[in-house]
Order: C-alpha cells, then sequence, then structure tokens
C-alpha cells in the first residue's frame, strides 16, 4: 500500500520539489526531533519539536506540507503533528521528512510505531 501518495507526486514536479525541499531544509536547519504526542488520537501520530522555531520556519513547514496535502495540527507553539490510520504511514512520513529535508532527527523516541 502506497502511503502520502499525494506528496510524493507532488514532490516529481522540479519546482515544486525545489521548494519543498528548501522550504524543509530551512525548517530543520537547527534541528529537530520526533516524540509522541502528549494528546494524541487513538491512531498513530507522530509530533515533530523544531529546535529554535520562529515563524519563519513554522510557515515553511506548514506551507511544505500543505504543498505535499499532509494534514497536520498544532499542538503547542514548537511542535506541529501528524497523524495517519496505520504505523506503516507514520514510518512512510518519518521516511519522508528525511528524504525532503536532507536531515535526520536529533532524536526519535517516538513509540507509536513499534511493533
Amino acid at each position: 500500500m502506497s502511503h502520502w501518495v499525494q506528496a510524493r507526486e507532488a514532490l516529481e514536479h522540479p519546482l515544486v520539489g525545489r521548494f519543498v525541499r528548501d522550504a524543509m531544509g530551512r525548517a530543520f536547519a537547527d534541528g529537530y526531533s520526533l516524540q509522541d504526542p502528549y494528546y494524541g488520537p487513538d491512531k498513530p501520530a507522530v509530533e515533530i519539536l523544531f529546535h529554535r522555531m520562529d515563524s519563519e520556519k513554522s510557515l515553511l513547514f506548514e506551507a511544505a506540507l500543505r504543498v505535499m496535502g499532509i494534514e497536520f495540527t498544532r499542538p503547542c507553539g514548537v511542535t506541529r503533528m501528524v497523524s495517519a490510520e496505520f504505523k506503516a504511514g507514520i514510518r512512510a512520513f518519518k521516511s519522508l521528512l528525511v528524504q525532503v529535508s536532507g536531515r535526520t532527527p536529533e532524536e526519535d523516541t517516538n513509540q507509536s510505531v513499534e511493533t
């Protein structure tokens, strides 16, 4: 089963892909971590914690997710949360983050995808 099909299709367009990669690279320039949601949904989810969040990083990250068609919520000022119907969807999203940003998380304590 494919996950995040709309996101992958968006990345195939050169200009869109370049925007998303640049936006995510800048958003994660000071690092990020992945963690379990404190007040998460009753389905698999991951919370992205930005290191040194500012309004520009927030706007770039949110714009990139919107371009890729990925829904998110804002549990607090420095985190964004993405949920999926299945654990495989969260694993695919985490892989997509690394692919488009070119950066691995400094810490990944997200347990919602472990078997």
